[in-house]
């Protein structure tokens, strides 16, 4: 299966870790009942992540502290959800790339955890919007990330609208 792009909006209220846990917190509530009942077993969730033996001990520890959305996107394996529940923290600076993968570098996860969301820098904000300051995101716009993300990656982009909001654009995992 090919990636896929997916964007989640909130209102932008100068932090970025409260607006990616407005979003996700939104994502979870409009999850069926059903679905969020789904839990795998830990030894199921694990055996579906590509981790060395060693690491599976973080990892184990990391699950059983984990919210019930971050293993619920881990059930859904390498894709992730599509949504902005595949994200739950915040990253200064794009990931690190490991070995390719079929043609695609794989990102290297620092430790435990789902991807990372980082703000466009503005050089990115102006090689995708032509300023460093857009006040709107519209699908000539949603160009920009298929050329710049590599699956399971995540940006948000500050909208100077009135009111202020943030969108989170991010790539499936796959």
């Amino acid at each position: 299966m090919g990636a896929e792009f997916w964007q989640a909006r909130t209102p932008w209220e100068g932090d970025l870790s409260r607006a990616l846990e407005a979003a996700r917190a939104a994502a979870w509530a409009s999850v069926a009942e059903e679905e969020r009942a789904r839990e795998l077993p830990l030894d199921v969730l694990l055996r579906g992540l590509d981790v060395e033996a060693a690491e599976r001990r973080r990892w184990r520890r990391w699950l059983k502290e984990a919210p019930a959305s971050s293993r619920y996107v881990l059930s859904h394996g390498p894709d992730g959800t599509g949504t902005v529940l595949d994200v739950d923290h915040v990253s200064q600076a794009p990931p690190a790339r490991g070995a390719t993968s079929g043609g695609q570098q794989r990102l290297v996860l620092p430790a435990p955890g789902l991807a990372a969301v980082r703000l466009l820098t503005e050089d990115e904000r102006r090689d995708a919007f032509g300023t460093t300051d857009p006040t709107m995101l519209d699908e000539d716009h949603l160009d920009w990330p298929a050329g710049h993300l590599n699956r399971g990656e995540a940006v948000a982009i500050v909208l100077a609208s009135e009111p202020p909001e943030v969108v989170f654009v991010g790539v499936t995992g796959d």
